[in-house]
């Protein structure tokens, strides 16, 4: 998916503009980034094997789903993840 973007900042001279806070996780998609900014959103860790799958378009499944969210609802996941389009391991 692509999508365009347009933004404008403003920032006080001396002061940091912030850009690589705000734009880290546009310019850099690795696992390792991907990662570090969930672990950051939801303060706990986070399987980087599994989100390296993800962003490498590897099928859905089971251990992938465990693996992000122990507690989660695998059919249901797995009924949104179809509806997005994205495609899922045979399970």
């Amino acid at each position: 998916m692509q999508a365009d973007v347009g933004v404008c900042l403003v920032c006080a001279p001396g002061e940091s503009d912030g850009a690589g806070w705000l734009f880290g996780m546009l310019t850099d998609g690795s696992a390792e980034a991907v990662s570090s900014d969930a672990e950051d959103y939801d303060d706990r860790p986070v399987d980087r094997r599994a989100v390296a799958a993800i962003l490498a378009g590897a099928p859905l499944d089971r251990r992938t789903v465990r693996a992000l969210d122990p507690a989660a609802d695998f059919e249901a996941t797995a009924d949104r993840t179809r509806l997005l389009g994205y495609a899922m391991a045979d399970a």
